[in-house]
């Protein structure tokens, strides 16, 4: 059987969130504990003592052990238990298979073999990473990654401008279970005095390249700029990594994890001013995610469904039909049965180079 992209790994929890106290964490209705041992370890269990079913990440650690409030049995990190009144007993909670990697823990089921998602390439920094909540169904989370026709109105920094979207023509194609889209047109300018002037280049087209995959949700974006007389790439770039997670019906966690090809994000910097300008832009990113947060809630205050019946689509919206199917395939098990794609548009070169590079 094809593993549901519930199998695979998804981030959960900023790890500096996680410290001497357990943290419940959600994925897809599957409630899950996090709690660190005194050496710094990590471990996840299903979030439900078996033995009268209370809330572990209630209880508290004690020598390495999860405690249940209740009635103070307690569980190592294989989800080994203890009952103080009943020592002949063997309890056992599920475990989960945790890691911690870019700022972020991670969890898989146990009995699951898939690979941790690859995010170092050669000549990029790592930047930071920024979480967010989205009270809204997942599917309309999705729709809000994938299109780029509300960046005019919504976005302050990775956008086109008003004129300049009207003239951007969508180009998609369908790999496999994963979606590449390429995305071109006049980069929105920032006043002068904005500090985001350093991170975005004036006067430039923005040349947006990505890769949609769904086994777990995640989009890989490349941003890059062109000098609209001569064609050439700008030195810098950005990459991001957003993940995105399904908590429950009405909720979705996202993780942003940024890279960047600026010198001054390299190990080798400044410390104190690499710091300085991480967190300028790591709030930069945070804002525009806000942006997009207060929209998407909207809509769904307004029109919780996730079907598309009624909607009165344009030429970014064309996508969404095949994010549907993919979404349906890796989470819900849904049939594969063909929807109508969107329309094939032939990927010519425009100066860039593949979101896999």
């Amino acid at each position: 059987m094809t593993a549901t992209a519930k199998d695979h790994w998804h981030p959960v929890l900023d790890s500096q969130v996680l410290k001497d106290k357990p943290v419940g964490v959600k994925v897809w209705n599957s409630e899950i504990v996090l709690f660190r041992t005194a050496g710094g370890k990590v471990s996840a269990l299903e979030d439900r003592c078996p033995h009268r079913s209370m809330r572990l990440s209630k209880g508290w650690v004690e020598n390495d052990k999860i405690v249940c409030p209740y009635h103070l049995w307690k569980y190592d990190g294989e989800g080994k238990g203890q009952s103080p009144c009943n020592p002949q007993m063997k309890p056992r909670v599920q475990r989960y298979d945790v890691t911690e990697r870019y700022g972020a823990v991670w969890v898989k089921p146990a009995e699951s073999n898939a690979q941790m998602p690859e995010m170092e390439v050669e000549g990029y920094h790592y930047v930071g990473l920024d979480t967010g909540i989205m009270y809204a169904p997942f599917e309309l989370v999705v729709d809000n990654f994938i299109e780029i026709e509300h960046s005019p109105t919504n976005h302050g920094v990775f956008a086109f401008d008003a004129q300049g979207i009207t003239q951007v023509v969508p180009k998609v194609e369908t790999v496999g279970d994963s979606i590449h889209v390429i995305y071109e047109g006049d980069q929105r300018n920032i006043p002068w005095y904005s500090p985001t002037q350093y991170f975005m280049p004036q006067n430039t087209r923005l040349i947006i390249d990505f890769m949609a995959h769904f086994r777990p949700v995640h989009f890989i974006y490349n941003m890059r700029w062109q000098d609209p007389k001569t064609q050439e790439l700008k030195p810098h770039r950005i990459r991001e990594f957003a993940f995105l997670t399904p908590v429950s019906e009405e909720e979705t966690h996202i993780h942003l994890f940024f890279f960047s090809t600026l010198n001054l994000f390299s190990p080798q910097s400044f410390s104190p001013l690499r710091k300085l300008v991480s967190s300028r832009f790591l709030k930069m990113a945070h804002d525009e995610f806000n942006l997009d947060k207060n929209i998407v809630e909207e809509v769904a205050r307004t029109d919780k469904r996730t079907d598309l019946k009624g909607l009165q689509l344009g030429k970014f919206d064309r996508v969404l039909r095949e994010t549907r199917r993919l979404i349906s395939s890796a989470y819900h098990q849904g049939p594969l049965e063909q929807q109508a794609p969107p329309e094939p548009v032939q990927l010519k070169a425009t100066g860039t180079t593949g979101a896999q590079d």
